[in-house]
């Protein structure tokens, strides 16, 4: 795992309390016969002491029998479950920033979820700060977006830049989405990764805030760097 997320700097993996652990045997989340054990808050085997990684399946069960709760700020990526920090003034103007930007620019051409979920199967269902997506006539309202309606997402970084680079990186690329943005706060640039791959996308691009950037499903939209970044008041 990379050394920011062991170092508790952003996400980390969710600790259960021994309460959760006997709550997800009452679930039948954690069968008798998997011999798992509790340790440090971690669901591991009992023989090799590996994480033990849950299904899309089991971390819905865990919302629905309140072992998740519903305020928790929580991601399911790769069968691991990550608490997330609770999101800055800086972080929020910047997404906001986001959005206002795509709003102008693909109007009619796309649709915008901000910080929702995208269903990725058993990869995942991560909750990117924006999401530009095909238009559905039926809006999504029987299923969350899947990779196959994704034009591309965009994740804001300030503590969770290794996250961002590394895990979600690799969970994009495997599931297909086609292009990811991360947009790094405190060197003020933006990551541009295409061309997925079964473990990283194959190809990057760094943006400088005197660049912009154009998101190939839409060539002819152009996002200066700097307006992303822009924390005066307009």
């Amino acid at each position: 795992m990379p050394p920011l997320l062991e170092q508790g700097l952003g996400p980390h993996l969710r600790a259960f309390s021994e309460g959760e652990y006997h709550r997800l045997q009452e679930a039948r989340i954690l069968l008798a016969h998997e011999q798992q054990v509790l340790v440090n808050g971690c669901v591991v085997s009992a023989d090799t002491r590996r994480p033990r990684l849950f299904t899309a399946n089991e971390y819905h069960r865990m919302a629905e029998v309140g072992i998740l709760h519903p305020a928790e700020r929580v991601e399911f990526i790769n069968g691991r479950i990550f608490s997330m920090s609770p999101k800055g003034p800086v972080h929020t103007e910047i997404v906001n920033n986001l959005e206002s930007c795509f709003q102008g620019l693909f109007e009619g051409r796309a649709r915008l979820r901000r910080e929702q979920p995208v269903e990725l199967g058993e990869l995942g269902q991560p909750e990117p700060d924006m999401a530009v997506l095909r238009l559905s006539p039926r809006r999504y309202v029987t299923n969350h977006p899947k990779p196959e309606n994704i034009r591309f997402v965009v994740e804001v970084a300030d503590t969770t830049l290794t996250y961002d680079l590394t895990i979600k990186n690799e969970t994009h690329s495997r599931s297909g989405i086609k292009e990811y943005w991360v947009v790094d706060i405190n060197n003020r640039r933006v990551f541009v990764f295409t061309r997925p791959g079964p473990s990283r996308y194959r190809s990057e691009r760094i943006c400088t805030e005197d660049e912009s950037v154009s998101p190939a499903a839409f060539a002819d939209a152009i996002v200066p760097v700097r307006v992303l970044l822009d924390l005066t008041e307009s």
